[in-house]
């Protein structure tokens, strides 16, 4: 059983004429908009309620005047419009990423934001980590001095 408000929505458009698509164009909607308001699967906006009531009013003004009725009648019922929705589907996670693919990933941004070949950012990260290691500078802190970099770069931004 669909409600008053979405009875009243298919009966204006029904006295005026119109089809789901061509009431959806005029309104600069999609049909399926039109159709879920019609089987009470959802609601129209305050625009587009307006909008209905003036194409309706346009062309048959006591449709009108009942489509807009019916929006005030469901508002003092409802004190305000709920949508009406299938649940959610369930949430699933994705697939864990491989790490090496996700460094290239990372690696293939990097390159992008800074503007130069991934190869040449390779190899470039490459020489860094060979003088990391030959000056026994661990990840770890490697890291460490990179993040305070950008707490800096950020604060000094503000």
């Amino acid at each position: 059983m669909v409600s008053s408000m979405a009875q009243a929505i298919r009966d204006a458009r029904a006295a005026v004429g119109l089809t789901q698509e061509r009431l959806a164009a005029r309104l600069r909607l999609k049909a399926r908009a039109v159709s879920r308001w019609e089987i009470d699967r959802s609601v129209p906006t305050s625009r587009s309620r307006a909008a209905l009531v003036a194409i309706i009013s346009e062309v048959n003004p006591k449709a009108g005047a009942a489509l807009a009725s019916a929006f005030a009648s469901a508002v003092k019922q409802r004190g305000r419009f709920v949508v009406v929705a299938a649940s959610p589907p369930p949430a699933v996670s994705p697939p864990p990423l491989d790490p090496k693919l996700a460094f290239e990933l990372a690696l293939f941004a990097l390159a992008e934001e800074l503007d130069v070949p991934p190869g040449r950012l390779r190899s470039g990260l490459a020489r860094w980590q060979k003088r990391c290691l030959e000056a026994n500078v661990s990840f770890e802190a490697a890291q460490r001095q990179i993040e305070g970099w950008a707490e800096t770069a950020m604060t000094t931004a503000k």
